[in-house]
């Protein structure tokens, strides 16, 4: 079974709900004293101490007159982590530097739609989809690839060109 970590974008094969086991590790004498990690409640990295860099370059870009405060009450985060964003959480310079990178988070994410919106275009140009006619396939989530292969391969290729497709699931309704 293969689990997804929807916090972190991952695939595991460890369910990420659980507590992530604690390791109580014995330090030799000459090593360094172990540095917390910055965990919030749910036992993640906390992504903005993760991005500090980030956010100093596009403050950098477009609020340079706020810039220095700015990085200073970054490299606060970087060093003290969840103890500094809770202590800096009401910080309108800091919000707003957030809010930069995510509004620059948003530009991505539409480049990505005008990139999907201009590959259904060029679909529909070419005329794929556009026919009048529908094929429908019923395929079981038990028999799931063997059953897409056979009906698949069963059709006629020029009707899977023009047609839409509609995919319904045994015992499934929508």
């Amino acid at each position: 079974t293969v689990f997804i970590d929807h916090a972190a974008r991952r695939t595991t094969l460890i369910d990420p709900r659980l507590p992530a086991p604690a390791i109580d590790r014995k330090r030799g004498r000459s090593a360094p004293p172990t540095r917390r990690q910055n965990l919030d409640k749910n036992g993640n990295l906390l992504d903005l101490a993760s991005r500090t860099a980030e956010i100093a370059l596009l403050v950098e870009e477009r609020l340079p007159e706020l810039a220095p405060k700015i990085r200073k009450k970054l490299r606060l985060i970087e060093r003290l982590g969840a103890v500094a964003l809770a202590r800096l959480a009401n910080d309108v310079d800091l919000i707003t530097a957030i809010s930069i990178l995510d509004s620059d988070d948003q530009v991505v994410s539409s480049e990505l739609e005008e990139k999907l919106n201009h590959f259904y275009a060029s679909l529909h140009r070419s005329g794929y989809g556009k026919g009048p006619q529908k094929i429908k396939f019923r395929f079981s989530r038990s028999n799931l690839l063997n059953d897409a292969f056979e009906q698949i391969l069963a059709a006629d290729p020029v009707a899977l060109r023009r047609a839409r497709l509609s995919i319904a699931f045994d015992d499934e309704e929508g």
